[in-house]
């Protein structure tokens, strides 16, 4: 017991001397070490280095002596472009809270000090090369003798941990930011020649290539072993992996960096490929979640330097590849392609090529198969075909389509794309059209919903080419009920969807089965006041259309078998030679339609009517807009032609004192039933008679001008009395007629009809014919306010008595001058006068009192 306590107090001395004697030899030789290693460190190095504090430790690494730096600050060297580089700190090129160095004890003694391993930890490490290949880590001054130096480097050991590493390179552009949580690096060094191990695993929190953005974080794990001789280096064995992929390292680089290594790896698993796609593009597909077995095999060849990339050649396929749909049952299966990668001649993504072959994948039930190749990354030329047939009901339930609400049906599609795609930070549809998009379509009883059925179009079947231009052929469609076939030609109908400033044309042969217009008008545009939007005819459609219509019905109005040509140029729609049936007969005729600046319409029509029903015509337009003529007033069947000119607001509303129509009519079968004017004769005729008049053929001429109709003389032969007729009716209701009936037929009627026919005698008294023509009776039938009044017509009768009083006097100067030779410079007497029935009875005389009667 006593033995081993004497050797415990032995051991203890010892420890205690030799602890006594390392903290002397600390404090003795701390400042001389610390000087000699700052000397060295501002010997070989041409840039400021900053020390927060230095510290000589015998302890720490026992029995390897240390030296740790506290806030060491190497700043950046001075040979690079600072300005280019926005945001990045450019005056550090390496901090770290601790940086220690690893030497024997006694290089203490020696003078010489060997530095064996270095620990560098919890600081940054910044990079820069700008656009002409100058760095900021050229810090060594290589004229410098090393020879005979009190320090020396033997790279053993060099350990990093929890270290920030920037990465900007200006001249590719290249931007990486990392953080390496571990990273240790071994080697030997024999002579010329160097072997050398790395391993490392970190994160990197953003990649940036060119316009190729990743800011997922990725973990990456590498290992890497090295030999070095005077032919180059030459990869001995690497591994790289990340996001599952694992890929091996295989090759070498000879003298001036000419390098020639491969790659190649595989991956069942690829889900986490997709987070490498930039911001709007992963929050886009943040749902999807892709998988199958990934092959790749990449070779990297040619000289690089600071400016200079190498070639580089990628092989790649997919098999059994799958996309699943977070949101949906509904998947993308059975993926599979294969493809090349080289970034061209000049080793940049200028020169870039992207070519995929042979994919093919299925959505539910469609089929899908093409290609695609991609020229130059700057600025890209595409080139993608696609075939397959659409089904729509699964691709929305395997793509976002929110404006999609229903579709049954497909399409069989052919699409091709190809072209230069104008770089822009944010696309449009109407990109697409820089890339000649060619197109065939094949509906197959195709149906779709929009905005929530708002818009459905059902049963669609029929081709759309798309070739410059669009083509339909046979193609049918529903619409609101309405069975709707095209024929024809669109001119830069995409680019004129897309908004582009471009004249849309159109040449088409048009044919409904049935067209109610108010269905494609159901909801009336109102703005923030409430009050209708004008209309506004567009400046930029051209249209020639041959149009058919089965069957047409607007509001009250009806037609079938209409037929015509419609043409539409900027502010003037006009329909010509068009013929339709409506209202049991035919109409025909031309007309259009034009707006003028402040934004109100003139419409003018020319038509040609064929035994129309006048009371469906009535009917069919509410009345012309008028109250005193309605449709249960008026009967027959109306032939004639008519000229209609109208001015219309901007909401498409009539202005009726507007009106100018010029016509000329023929009414046969005609019937006036209990119409107010006619009825006001009811004095001198039977108001049974009155109240449904019946004519055979009524013809005449008709104006509407400033809100009234005018009537021109007209005789009517009815089952009333024989009339003559003309006046003025205007649209507030007031009317002035103008009515002739023979006084005899008046008699005769008052005779016949009466049932006391020696009251009638005494009323008129015994009237006869005198045998020198028949006497009438001149009225005029007026309202005024309501105010209706009917009364002889002074006015008329004093032109009739000036009328016969002239017919008398040239009688009168005929017969003196045949029988007696007067008047013979008269030219009245150059023309023969009627002939003069002698009355076979006296003539008699009938007075009427100023008064209504």
């Amino acid at each position: 017991m006593k033995l081993l306590l004497k050797i415990f107090k032995i051991i203890a001395l010892v420890i205690i001397l030799l602890s006594i004697t390392l903290i002397s030899v600390t404090l003795i030789k701390e400042d001389k070490v610390a000087s000699i290693f700052l000397n060295e460190l501002n010997k070989n190095i041409n840039t400021k280095v900053e020390v927060g504090s230095s510290k000589l430790s015998l302890f720490r690494k026992f029995p390897m002596a240390s030296f740790e730096f506290k806030n060491i600050l190497i700043h950046s060297s001075y040979s690079f472009d600072k300005r280019i580089f926005n945001g990045a700190d450019t005056d550090t090129l390496l901090y770290a809270k601790a940086l220690s160095l690893e030497f024997k004890m006694t290089d203490i003694y020696k003078g010489k000090y060997i530095i064996e391993s270095i620990n560098i930890s919890n600081g940054k490490m910044t990079l820069l090369s700008d656009k002409f290949g100058m760095t900021n880590y050229e810090i060594t001054d290589e004229s410098i003798d090393s020879t005979g130096n009190e320090f020396a480097l033997n790279l053993k050991n060099i350990a990093l941990i929890n270290m920030d590493l920037f990465y900007f390179n200006n001249a590719i552009p290249l931007n990486i930011k990392s953080r390496l949580k571990s990273g240790r690096l071994r080697g030997e060094i024999a002579g010329k020649n160097i072997d050398l191990y790395a391993k490392s695993d970190g994160v990197v929190t953003q990649f940036q290539l060119y316009d190729a953005i990743v800011t997922h974080p990725t973990d990456i794990e590498f290992e890497l072993n090295m030999h070095k001789s005077d032919s180059g280096i030459l990869f001995k064995k690497g591994t790289l992996s990340f996001e599952n992929i694992g890929l091996g390292l295989t090759g070498t680089i000879a003298d001036k960096n000419v390098i020639d290594i491969a790659l190649s790896g595989q991956s069942t698993n690829i889900s986490g490929l997709k987070n490498y796609l930039s911001g709007r593009y992963l929050t886009l597909f943040e749902d999807y979640k892709p998988s199958g077995i990934l092959k790749l095999d990449c070779k990297i060849t040619g000289t690089v330097s600071k400016t200079v990339s190498p070639h580089i050649d990628i092989n790649f396929g997919l098999e059994k590849g799958k996309i699943e749909y977070a949101r949906s049952k509904i998947s993308a299966d059975n993926i599979s392609f294969s493809g090349t990668f080289n970034n061209g001649k000049k080793n940049n993504p200028e020169s870039s090529n992207l070519i995929i072959t042979k994919y093919f994948f299925n959505i539910g039930t469609s089929n899908y198969t093409g290609s695609s190749t991609l020229q130059n990354f700057i600025n890209p030329q595409i080139d993608l075909m696609l075939h397959g047939m659409l089904v729509f009901s699964d691709l929305k339930d395997f793509i976002s389509l929110p404006q999609i609400s229903s579709s049954e049906g497909s399409v069989d599609a052919s699409i091709r794309l190809s072209g230069l795609l104008e770089k822009k930070e944010k696309y449009s549809f109407s990109d697409l059209l820089s890339l000649n998009p060619e197109a065939n379509l094949t509906f197959n009883s195709f149906s779709i919903g929009l905005n929530n059925e708002k818009i459905k179009i059902n049963d669609v079947d029929g081709n759309i080419k798309y070739l410059k231009n669009v083509w339909t052929d046979n193609l049918f469609m529903t619409f609101k009920d309405q069975r709707i076939k095209l024929d024809g030609e669109f001119v830069n109908l995409p680019e004129w969807l897309s908004g582009q400033p471009i004249i849309l044309k159109v040449t088409a042969d048009v044919n409904f089965d049935k067209l109610n217009p108010a269905t494609f008008f159901e909801n009336e545009k109102t703005n923030a006041n409430g009050k209708p939007i004008a209309y506004n005819l567009p400046d930029d459609i051209l249209l020639d259309i041959n149009l058919k219509i089965g069957n047409f019905e607007y509001k009250t109005f009806s037609s079938k078998n209409f037929s015509g040509r419609m043409t539409y140029k900027p502010k003037i729609v006009e329909i010509t030679d068009f013929q339709l049936s409506a209202v049991s007969g035919n109409i025909s005729g031309n007309c259009f339609l034009t707006q003028n600046l402040n934004k109100s319409f003139i419409t003018k029509g020319t038509f040609d009517l064929k035994q129309v029903n006048i009371n469906q015509a009535f009917t069919s337009f509410q009345n012309f807009g008028q109250t005193y003529l309605k449709a249960e007033n008026i009967d027959g069947s109306l032939s004639g032609t008519c000229t209609i000119l109208l001015t219309l607001d901007s909401n498409l509303n009539p202005d009726l004192n507007s009106w100018v129509v010029e016509g000329k009519f023929s009414l046969k079968d005609g019937q006036l039933i209990d119409f107010e004017p006619v009825k006001e004769l009811s004095s001198y005729i039977e108001l049974s008679e009155l109240e449904n008049i019946k004519f055979s053929n009524l013809e005449n001429e008709l104006f509407i001008r400033n809100a009234a109709l005018t009537i021109p003389q007209m005789e009517i032969k009815s089952s009333a009395a024989d009339l003559s007729i003309n006046g003025k009716h205007y649209f507030s209701g007031d009317y002035e007629y103008h009515v002739k009936i023979l006084l005899s037929e008046l008699l005769s009627k008052k005779k016949r009809n009466s049932k006391n026919p020696a009251k009638a005698n005494t009323e008129f008294g015994v009237v006869e014919d005198d045998g020198l023509g028949r006497t009438s009776l001149l009225l005029k039938i007026t309202q005024v306010n309501s105010d209706v009044n009917v009364g002889y017509d002074f006015e008329a009768a004093k032109g009739r008595i000036k009328q016969d009083f002239n017919t008398e006097k040239k009688n009168l100067k005929t017969i003196l001058n045949e029988e007696y030779g007067w008047y013979k410079e008269d030219s009245a007497t150059l023309q023969k006068p009627a002939a003069i029935e002698t009355p076979e009875k006296p003539r008699f005389r009938i007075t009427f009192e100023d008064t209504d009667l």
